[in-house]
């Protein structure tokens, strides 16, 4: 029988799955590799699916979102951006086109992006979604931004609690923008706070500290066995030889990891990883673009110091994204200084393997496994 690959999983409990017995059959004696405990123990969960090709999970799997080519790349941001909204305008065809919108920086640019780029009497397509948390209103993280292009402008709805927590968010005859990945693309403060989180010199993790001592002081404070340590590095090393310029430091190296082993669970997380949302066509990031994608290798690589030292700064939060932002509002405060909130807050995803062919398979009790152990290595 041919086995049916893995394109997406999360895994938030293993460990107290696995104590409980709740792990179907062979899961639950599975070694998952070096790296990936290396990820677990950083972020505690299991949803990383490796883009280079480098690291042999203990299940098939397939890559649904490769890695391009740099080629000559030499486009700017905002190239980049008014490239990727009017792609999005031609793909809608006519279609409403629904913006996923939190006041956040990722989520205004791709709003401002699509308004900036909007054909000729063509707004009316645009429908902006936003919700609550507690009682505040997504647009009051930036209300200036509402009150200026949206309320009475566009076409508004509010995401009710019940849909957002059910997964019923997309409208299946709307072409859906959210503004996942751009904690990637534009480096958030996450690597810089988790290499805070082993002892990394405050202000020296980004830039002075080199990869290869990030590396030994994550394994000395893990205390991982000797073994696991060089199955550790031998993995980091051919993830590494696959990125097209040196990883010196200990920041490019956290980023590199993420950029080429969470891309995929991000972009999943909403559109994947609720049993009550299918597979969508019609729902995208505003950054999973080819373009995005080599403009955000280049500029953690070839402007490594403007780049991570603007990053690890909180006022220099997404100083480039909210440069373009600021090109189309004239906003200062919001580009001086907007910092991280976190407006996301991802409903329950259930501990689950979403395979190619639209299958799931839960962790939750009331879910059949059947079928399940043949998807695994052994």
């Amino acid at each position: 029988m041919q086995r049916s690959k893995i394109i997406h999983y999360n895994i938030f409990r293993y460990d107290e799955l696995k104590a409980a017995g709740m792990l179907p059959g062979l899961l639950a004696n599975i070694k998952f590799p070096a790296l990936m405990g290396f990820l677990w123990d950083i972020k505690r969960r299991f949803s990383y699916l490796d883009r280079t090709g480098s690291v042999e999970m203990p299940f098939q799997t397939k890559i649904i979102y490769p890695i391009p080519e740099m080629g000559t790349f030499n486009k700017t941001l905002d190239q980049v951006a008014d490239e990727r909204a009017a792609e999005i305008w031609r793909a809608a065809n006519g279609r409403i086109i629904d913006v996923f919108w939190s006041g956040g920086v990722d989520s205004t640019l791709a709003l401002a992006a699509l308004l900036k780029n909007a054909p000729a009497r063509k707004k009316d397509q645009l429908r902006v979604r936003y919700r609550r948390i507690g009682d505040m209103p997504s647009f009051d993280e930036y209300p200036l931004f509402w009150e200026t292009f949206i309320d009475g402008k566009v076409a508004h709805q509010e995401v009710p609690p019940a849909q957002f927590s059910d997964g019923i968010l997309f409208d299946t005859q709307a072409v859906s923008i959210t503004g996942e990945l751009g904690d990637i693309i534009f480096r958030s403060l996450s690597e810089w706070r988790r290499g805070k989180k082993f002892g990394f010199p405050p202000g020296k993790f980004d830039l002075s500290f080199p990869a290869e001592e990030c590396v030994d002081a994550v394994v000395k404070s893990l205390s991982y066995d000797k073994m696991t340590a060089l199955s550790l590095q031998d993995q980091l090393s051919s993830v590494y030889s696959k990125c097209p310029y040196d990883v010196k430091s200990a920041g490019q190296m956290l980023w590199w990891l993420l950029f080429t082993m969470r891309w995929t669970s991000i972009l999943g997380r909403l559109t994947l990883s609720l049993d009550a949302v299918p597979f969508k066509n019609d729902v995208y990031s505003f950054y999973e673009s080819d373009d995005f994608q080599r403009w955000a290798i280049k500029a953690h690589f070839e402007d490594p110091e403007g780049y991570y030292v603007q990053s690890a700064d909180p006022h220099g939060y997404k100083r480039e994204a909210k440069k373009y932002i600021f090109d189309f509002t004239q906003d200062p405060d919001y580009y001086d200084s907007k910092g991280k909130y976190n407006s996301m807050s991802i409903p329950h995803t259930h501990d689950l393997f979403v395979l190619e062919d639209g299958t799931y398979l839960s962790f939750d009790q009331d879910h059949s496994f059947d079928g399940f152990e043949y998807l695994i290595n052994v």
